[in-house]
């Protein structure tokens, strides 16, 4: 889905339709996209639009993004399901999540800046910008919308790695936000990140950016109702 909405934008092509049928490991986007405007049959005609992330680094690195985008934890989880082998969904991510907080990673100093707003440094655990409700499986903000022309932001700041691990239950199992003094949220269309460390991010469940890479901030804005989609019934498909 992520390559396919990519070669969209790139194309330019507004009248085209982006059909979505849900296959994947999480399948996310489509949940979204359901539960935003249902099911439509491959032969419908949509007029249904939703916002686009795009994401850019100094260096000149640009990409598209269509449900999230996560730094810090949630882009190392990303990073570490690719290891794991006949897991799927929650149960995929939520034991990469156990494997990456039990290696307990320190919080990074993240300078963050919404918007025209002044800039924060802030000790983050994890922060992920949402045009879709769900990350990994995980109903992270059930109140994102699609096609709101705004980022819903989950900071999680100052939480350490056991504080997460005792959240991460409750996360599986009634979705979130988590409850806690740290989990910070906000909305904003554009976003700046900057650390003193190398940054990792994931953009759909897509690694684009390793620590080994060296990159060290990130610009972040929203593209308006950019992209016509429609999402199928996968029972259709199997019959």
């Amino acid at each position: 889905m992520h390559e396919v909405a990519t070669g969209l934008m790139l194309s330019g092509r507004e009248d085209v339709t982006l059909a979505v049928i849900p296959a994947g490991s999480a399948d996310d986007y489509a949940f979204a996209l359901r539960q935003r405007f249902g099911y439509k049959s491959l032969e419908e005609v949509s007029e249904d639009r939703v916002d686009v992330g795009r994401a850019r680094t100094p260096c000149g690195r640009d990409w598209y993004f269509f449900e999230s985008l996560g730094t810090g934890v949630s882009a190392l989880v990303t990073i570490e399901s690719r290891t794991i082998e006949r897991l799927q969904g929650r149960l995929l991510y939520g034991w990469a999540a156990c494997r990456v907080l039990a290696r307990r990673e320190a919080l990074m100093s993240l300078e963050v800046m919404r918007d025209a707003s002044e800039p924060e440094i802030v000790p983050t655990l994890m922060l992920s910008l949402m045009i879709g409700r769900r990350e990994g499986g995980f109903d992270l903000l059930p109140s994102a919308a699609l096609d709101d022309g705004q980022f819903d932001v989950i900071h999680a700041r100052g939480i350490r790695w056991w504080q997460a691990l005792g959240l991460l239950p409750g996360l599986i199992l009634r979705g979130g936000p988590p409850v806690h003094p740290g989990v910070h949220l906000s909305r904003c269309r554009s976003l700046r990140l900057r650390s003193e460390n190398s940054l990792a991010a994931h953009s759909d469940g897509e690694v684009y950016l390793r620590p080994e890479e060296g990159v060290k901030e990130l610009t972040v804005e929203l593209l308006p109702r950019r992209l016509r989609v429609k999402v199928c019934d996968p029972t259709v498909f199997h019959s």
